[in-house]
């Protein structure tokens, strides 16, 4: 499904009795926000990886954490005090894999003009990132029929 499917799906489903209301869209796919914009509807990013990785990319993309990374302790908030080394290696060896690098940072494109964001997380381990003061990630939780009874 492409950029021209999605509109085409909603434009088409806009006139039926089960009209489109939310777009959740993959973040590695951002043009999914510009559809749902387009017709006024909720857009949704959901990012697959975990929510502290995501928040890591997240400051890089915002430039606050600097490229090449010099310092010898980074600071993101609600996570713990990192090194160069706790990054993910392309951030931390920068330019060893450039097209993923930008893939990454691309989903961050427009993710000031979505509704919601949607990450994955394990509570337990991520309680602290949940909310930071730069970006609010909200957990997308899959419950199996059972535990919706």
């Amino acid at each position: 499904m492409g950029l021209q499917t999605l509109n085409n799906l909603v434009q088409k489903l806009s006139g039926s009795d089960c009209p489109v209301d939310c777009i959740i869209y993959d973040a590695f796919m951002p043009w999914g926000l510009d559809v749902a914009k387009k017709f006024g509807l909720v857009g949704a990013a959901f990012f697959i990886q975990s929510c502290a990785v995501d928040s890591i990319y997240y400051h890089v993309h915002r430039g606050l954490i600097k490229l090449p990374v010099t310092e010898t302790q980074i600071l993101v908030p609600g996570l713990p005090p990192l090194e160069p080394q706790d990054l993910p290696s392309f951030i931390y060896h920068l330019g060893t894999y450039p097209d993923f690098f930008d893939m990454l940072l691309d989903q961050f494109s427009n993710i000031d003009r979505a509704d919601w964001v949607f990450c994955n997380s394990f509570y337990m381990l991520e309680r602290e990132v949940w909310y930071t003061p730069h970006i609010h990630f909200f957990v997308l939780c899959k419950y199996s029929n059972s535990n919706l009874n």
